[in-house]
């Protein structure tokens, strides 16, 4: 085993696992053997089961009252699998992303032009950036804009196909800077002095 999947094997111990692939009862019956007096009875073993399953899972499980650990693992695995089916659910219903505390917004010069006409393009490409944007709208990944920057070209890729870029060079020259100039560094020490004994 190579480090990379050293790595990968442990985050996925340390990870609560999901019951669903039952990785969590086999690690749990093979990680028991270490600790015998821990689980010698099905009530130690339950509450130990239980300790290790995702928060979302220990309040409805704990209320079952299960005694044992069979049926524990069972009701995990059944709510596991319910959970997903909702989330599931959820993420076909939800077309785009939440709504933001904080809407993004390009502040730009006043006063300067906010138009650029989309490149001109054959039609394989006219063809090509249909089906891309189809895809990427009914995966959620984008939505219908209003903006009347038109910036898409098409940059070939070694394999033949077409990626899809944003040419945003005309909309960040008239994008207002948010930057600041850095202090001197000795005028930051010299502020600090009397504040620490000495600076490493």
């Amino acid at each position: 085993m190579d480090a990379e999947d050293w790595l990968m094997d442990t985050e996925r111990k340390l990870n609560t696992v999901g019951c669903n692939d039952l990785e969590k009862v086999r690690e749990f019956s093979k990680l028991s053997r270490y600790a015998v007096e821990e689980v010698n009875t099905e009530d130690k073993k339950t509450k130990r089961f239980l300790r290790g399953l995702s928060p979302q899972f220990k309040v409805q499980l704990r209320m079952m009252r299960a005694t044992e650990f069979q049926e524990l693992v069972d009701a995990a695995i059944t709510l596991e699998d319910d959970f997903k089916q909702l989330q599931e659910e959820k993420r076909k219903k939800a077309k785009y992303e939440p709504k933001r505390e904080i809407e993004f917004t390009i502040d730009l010069i006043p006063g300067s032009s906010i138009a650029k006409a989309p490149y001109k393009m054959g039609p394989k490409e006219l063809k090509e950036l249909k089906e891309q944007l189809d895809d990427l709208e009914q995966k959620g990944f984008i939505q219908e804009s209003v903006s009347p920057w038109g910036s898409v070209i098409f940059v070939d890729k070694r394999d033949g196909g077409r990626r899809m870029c944003g040419d945003y060079r005309n909309l960040n020259n008239v994008t207002i800077k948010n930057k600041y100039p850095l202090p001197r560094i000795q005028d930051l020490l010299d502020q600090r002095a009397g504040v620490f004994p000495r600076l490493i």
